[in-house]
This record gives C-alpha cells, sequence and structure tokens, in this order.
C-alpha cells in the first residue's frame, strides 16, 4: 500500500553535516512531498465523484418522494391497509429465512455464499475488481470496445457500495448501451444468484441481464429493472460472462445542465447453497379495527416455474392471535392472491402472517 513515511528530517544544532546525509534527507522530503501531492490529487478526484454521485442520488430521491406522494393522495382512505415489507424488520416475530433489507427480499437462510467476482486492493488499500476481470461497452453503435484501466467503468465491479459507474451525455445521447464483463473462471461453473444496483437507484433501467452458456448462447435472467435487486435462480453453469443492455434517465449536473445518464454501482455473481426451508412470522398492524378480510396479496418469484398448487414452495397463512392457535386464511386452502371476504372470529386491529418458504431444486450443487 502507498503511503508517506514522515521520517525525522531535523538536524541537530551544530551536529555534523555531510552531503550525502543531505541528499537522503532531501530525497526523502521529495518523496513524501510527491506521495502527498499525489494522494491529495487522488482525494480530490474521488470528492468530485462522490459530490457529482449525491447530486443525481438527491434528485432521484426527490423524484420517488414526489411520486410516493401521488400514491398516497391517490390511495387516501385505503391507506389503512396492513401491510408488511422485507425492507423492514419492526415487525417480525420470529424468523428462520434470510432477510436482505439492501433489496427488500425474503429467501430462505444461506449456508454458505461465494461470489465468483475477483476483488483485489489497490495501492490506496481500497477494494477494486481484479486484473482478470474485463469490460466491454458499447453505446448503442452495434460494436464494443473494451475499456482499458483505470477507468470509471470498473467500480461496477468493485463489490465497494461507495464507489460507483456513471456515464452521462449532454447531447446526442445513445438511446442505450449494453455493458458486458467477463469474470475469471472458478472451479465451479455454476451461479445461482446476480445482485445488481443501477445508480442512482430508481433512475436508468437495466432493460436486460443475460449470462452467457457454454454453448454460446446469451439467457436473459431479468429485464426492466431500475432498482437494486438481488436475483435467486435455479443454478446454471455459465461461460464466465454476463452483459446487461440500460436506458437513461435525464437529470441535471452539478451546474443544472441536463444530462442523460447511465450508471451501475455494483454487480455480483455469485453461488448459494440454501437451507431447505424456512418460517418468518410477522405482525401486521392496523389503526382501524379489522372485522374482515377481502384481499391478500404478497409479491414473489419463483424461478423455474412450478404448479405451487403441487409443490407449495411458498406458502401464507394469517391467524388472529401471536400464538398462531386460530387461522383465519391460507393461501393453500383460500388460493392466492385472494379476493372475497373471510370474516374474522375476534374483531382486532393486529393479524400474524407466517411465511413458509420451500427450496425447490434440493439436489443441484
Amino acid at each position: 500500500m502507498r503511503g508517506i513515511t514522515l521520517k525525522n528530517y531535523e538536524r541537530e544544532f551544530r551536529d555534523e553535516i555531510d552531503s550525502e546525509s543531505l541528499n537522503r534527507n532531501f530525497r526523502e522530503i521529495y518523496d513524501d512531498l510527491s506521495e502527498a501531492f499525489l494522494r491529495y490529487q487522488h482525494i480530490n478526484t474521488r470528492l468530485s465523484q462522490h459530490i457529482s454521485d449525491i447530486n443525481l442520488e438527491n434528485q432521484m430521491l426527490q423524484a420517488r418522494i414526489e411520486d410516493l406522494q401521488t400514491d398516497i393522495a391517490a390511495l387516501g382512505s385505503d391507506m389503512d391497509i396492513i401491510h408488511w415489507s422485507a425492507y423492514s424488520d419492526d415487525e417480525i416475530i420470529s424468523n428462520t429465512g434470510k432477510q436482505d433489507v439492501a433489496v427488500g427480499n425474503l429467501t430462505v437462510n444461506w449456508t454458505r455464499s461465494w461470489t465468483k467476482m475477483q476483488i483485489t486492493t489497490n495501492e490506496w488499500g481500497e477494494y477494486e475488481a481484479g486484473n482478470a476481470v474485463l469490460i466491454a461497452f458499447d453505446p448503442n453503435t452495434g460494436t464494443e470496445s473494451y475499456i482499458d484501466r483505470p477507468d470509471d467503468i470498473y467500480n461496477a465491479v468493485d463489490n465497494n457500495p461507495r464507489t460507483n459507474w456513471v456515464e452521462s451525455y449532454s447531447s446526442s445521447p445513445p438511446a442505450n448501451v449494453t455493458v458486458r464483463i467477463e469474470l475469471p473462471p472458478s472451479m465451479n461453473p455454476s451461479i445461482n444468484t446476480l445482485y445488481i444496483a443501477p445508480f442512482p437507484d430508481g433512475g436508468p433501467e437495466v432493460t436486460d441481464i443475460k449470462y452467457l452458456t457454454n454453448a454460446g448462447t446469451w439467457v436473459s435472467l431479468a429485464t426492466n429493472v431500475n432498482s437494486r435487486t438481488r436475483l435467486h435462480f435455479t443454478p446454471v453453469d455459465y461461460s464466465n460472462q454476463i452483459k446487461f443492455t440500460m436506458t437513461p434517465v435525464t437529470l441535471l449536473d452539478t451546474e443544472s445542465n441536463s444530462i442523460d445518464v447511465f450508471g451501475m454501482q455494483d454487480i455480483e455473481v455469485g453461488f448459494i447453497e440454501y437451507n431447505n426451508s424456512s418460517i418468518t412470522v410477522v405482525k401486521l398492524d392496523s389503526s382501524n379495527t379489522i372485522t374482515n378480510i377481502t384481499s391478500v396479496g404478497m409479491t414473489y418469484t419463483i424461478t423455474p416455474s412450478v404448479d405451487e398448487k403441487i409443490s407449495n414452495p411458498v406458502i401464507l397463512e394469517i391467524f388472529e392471535d401471536s400464538g398462531l392457535a386460530t387461522m383465519c386464511y391460507s393461501s393453500v386452502t383460500n388460493g392466492h392472491p385472494y379476493t372475497g371476504s373471510i370474516a374474522l372470529a375476534t374483531p382486532s386491529t393486529s393479524l400474524y402472517a407466517r411465511i413458509t418458504l420451500k427450496k425447490i431444486n434440493y439436489n443441484r450443487y
């Protein structure tokens, strides 16, 4: 790691002076001043990037707050609907699952996980992508070019949430860009998870993200992602490459000029070993007394598609009491999503939801 030596340069009063020791002191002073200047340049560059990034983040945050206020106004009195989000654990009573608050999802617990990314530390002691990671960029021309280091685009694969890749255009912006990432090979070629965080969150949209099979075919994992997301899917063997296509968001730079922004905070490709099942119990509170259940919905994804009536990989049950003795709804018997009317035996301001998750693929590692 680089650093300033900060040696003792002082000479004792009436100390013996010789040209060799003076030259050594001058060289040490010169080296430390040069290193301090390089460090200053590095910090100043990072600071400028952070200022620009924070400006973009604040604009997206303000836009999302305004959208939320609009949604709240449209819902009106329906805001008494009880709900729970995996972004918060305030109402969780018990949990054997894995709650990923960074992306707001709940899965069966992870026993072990491995990343396919190569991460090293640079001369300043900061995390960055290893030299075996290569990135090719295509600004909607149909021709991609490998990006040499150092370049901001490698911040997208450095597993560091404090750095971001941002590509902005003030005029003639491309309709989309494509980024292809080559990763070093690993002993186990299987992957079953991918974390993707467009930057700024809620802004530019990943219209498609794919992995390359050993047969040379690109297979799509997800479309239309504009917020931090972790994908979980059936284990597949891949040929050490992924790529994504992204459309921009229009924002303002630090001088209030309109720019089209593409950006990525982080991408992580990995393999996770899961437990076979998990149970999470959540308390659902309402400001009004609940007498009937008229609608039940829970958002989740299952890859590959399965017959849920046979395997029941996700089961949602709602109880009237914390001891989970009086069940008033079950996704197995009542169906999901549910609309209708289920009368509670004892009206209350609280209900308790039990979420059971089962791993579909037990034998593939």
